[in-house]
């Protein structure tokens, strides 16, 4: 039985995306007694310094680390595809080259998984970069729907969507914690009931043979965490100038 999480991420390459840098993210995974990890920092084309934004830098950089704290880490990144965002586990080529779902179906029978991230956005802005409108369309490429470490008690929309989805067209639902904050990382997980090796990792995912481990945050943690989303979607022009501030600072590339 395995700890697992396929959804964090650090201040690596975007200082302002997460609490933790890769090491003190490895830290508390060990900590909580992680066994198979992915860092997946968010990947496409960043307008406002017109590159490509390699997420897979983190992974090369920390996972000698992760190695050595007995934690099996995986490659990951949260790509944005057409607009919508979409978690690649275990692809180590060019993923500048991935940038619609077609792109993304020409892999789909290569080793990876392909993982559907908080699919049912309940903040309204948020909407643009949600799968909810294209999710029907591409089902058959995901190997997994993501349940959401965004909810309350009494607020669980995007989950309730989400779960009736993955039912309805038989995909299995797994808990991440999709991490820019310690709680979620310690609210949400998955148990995964196989070998601690690559092929029985993907396939345990692919096939349903795990336990989610979720719990709902309280309303301080809810602002918080909705705030950071907030931040991010509603600020460009700072963070525009973030960016470009720390990349000259070699945080950002």
């Amino acid at each position: 039985m395995l700890k697992s999480n396929f959804h964090t991420h650090t201040n690596f390459i975007e200082k302002y995306e997460a609490e933790f840098s890769p090491r003190e993210l490895i830290n508390l995974a060990a900590k909580e007694k992680f066994k198979v990890f992915s860092i997946t920092e968010h990947g496409g084309q960043r307008l406002d310094l017109n590159k490509f934004a390699n997420p897979l830098k983190t992974y090369f950089h920390i996972k000698d680390y992760a190695k050595y704290k007995q934690i099996n880490l995986i490659p990951g990144a949260e790509l944005n595809l057409e607009k919508k965002d979409v978690l690649l586990i275990n692809y180590k080529k060019d993923l500048s080259k991935l940038r619609t779902f077609a792109d993304l179906e020409k892999i789909k029978d290569e080793n990876v998984l392909i993982m559907a991230p908080h699919p049912f956005y309940g903040i309204p802005f948020m909407q643009k970069q949600s799968l909810s409108k294209v999710i029907k369309d591409y089902k058959h490429l995901f190997d997994a729907i993501e349940h959401s470490n965004c909810y309350t008690r009494y607020f669980n929309i995007n989950n309730n969507k989400a779960i009736k989805f993955a039912k309805q067209h038989k995909i299995p639902l797994i808990t991440n914690s999709d991490a820019h904050f310690k709680i979620q990382l310690i609210k949400n997980y998955s148990i995964l009931n196989c070998e601690n090796n690559i092929d029985s990792i993907l396939e345990s995912v692919k096939k349903g043979k795990f336990k989610n481990h979720t719990e709902p945050l309280t309303t301080t943690e809810f602002v918080k965490i909705s705030g950071h989303i907030i931040n991010h979607a509603i600020n460009p022009f700072i963070l525009h100038k973030l960016r470009k501030q720390y990349s000259t600072q070699g945080h950002y590339d």
